[in-house]
């Protein structure tokens, strides 16, 4: 499909390297698991957008963009970038040259920001990541980008109706219930008992609800604050490394490290260095 730029799944288990960037068309992200912050560059300040598992992002046109310090965190993400002022655009669409100027009107009305996906589109989005890993190895291959290119606008068709008609969250949800008990309480050692019990639910319903929500389990989620009090502390407090494990009830420095180092790509000592004089959002 012409309209495509760059398509594909970036997958870790520790912090990666994604500098400063930009894209002639349109970055549609989809987060499987974990959960990533961009820093978005103007003329006048830097911005954050967070995506955490479940949720779609979106940068437009020319847009600078990097992850935050130029590392995005362990997880799983699809990527999709697209330009629907390319030439021969309406190419494998199905689209008419009216048609799809209107789509790339509604696009246009879009700012940078994230969204919570539908049922519907994040299905197309697993199934679009299961042919990408499955496409180097299938002998029908032919069928295969056939089948892509009927999910990529099935995605791109969802998901600006995502955008523009975005779900309210709800406050009172037993997720919702459960992510403020993990904020309020970041220094203690929670287990998972005591997390599902905030939420009104049993454990194993709890678990399953948490993880198709938030695209990782609760357990994940509680280590990724923690890990984000800590790099507030690291980088606004002269704590020691072993004050700053000990508030976010880390049972060990080496353990903090370790933690630390997967989700920044360095150190807790590396980092205090780099973000002394930086004291930006996380």
């Amino acid at each position: 499909m012409s309209i495509i730029k760059e398509l594909g799944i970036n997958s870790s288990r520790t912090a990666r390297n994604l500098p400063w960037h930009k894209n002639k068309g349109f970055e549609l992200t989809y987060a499987y698991s974990g959960e990533f912050i961009w820093e978005i560059r103007n003329e006048t300040e830097i911005q954050w957008l967070r995506l955490c598992g479940g949720d779609l992002g979106l940068t437009p046109p020319e847009v600078t963009h990097r992850g935050y310090d130029s590392l995005i965190g362990p997880g799983e993400l699809l990527y999709i970038v697209f330009d629907l002022e390319s030439d021969g655009a309406e190419t494998c669409t199905g689209m008419t040259s009216e048609e799809l100027t209107e789509f790339n009107r509604l696009w246009k009305k879009i700012d940078k920001g994230t969204v919570s996906i539908d049922s519907r589109t994040r299905s197309y989005c697993v199934d679009l990541a299961v042919l990408l890993k499955d496409s180097g190895r299938s002998k029908t291959i032919l069928f295969i980008q056939h089948e892509m290119r009927l999910l990529i606008l099935q995605i791109l068709i969802g998901s600006l109706s995502c955008f523009m008609n975005p779900q309210k969250q709800d406050e009172s949800s037993p997720i919702k219930r459960a992510c403020l008990f993990m904020e309020e309480h970041i220094n203690k050692n929670l287990k998972i008992d005591q997390i599902a019990d905030s939420s009104g639910l049993g454990k194993t319903r709890f678990y399953e609800l948490f993880l198709k929500e938030k695209g990782l389990p609760p357990g994940d989620y509680f280590n990724q604050l923690r890990c984000q009090r800590a790099c507030a502390l690291l980088r606004e407090t002269e704590k020691s490394i072993t004050e700053i494990a000990f508030d976010c009830s880390y049972s060990s420095s080496q353990y903090f490290s370790s933690c630390i180092r997967k989700y920044t790509g360095c150190s807790p000592t590396e980092y205090r260095e780099k973000h002394r004089l930086n004291y930006g959002s996380f």
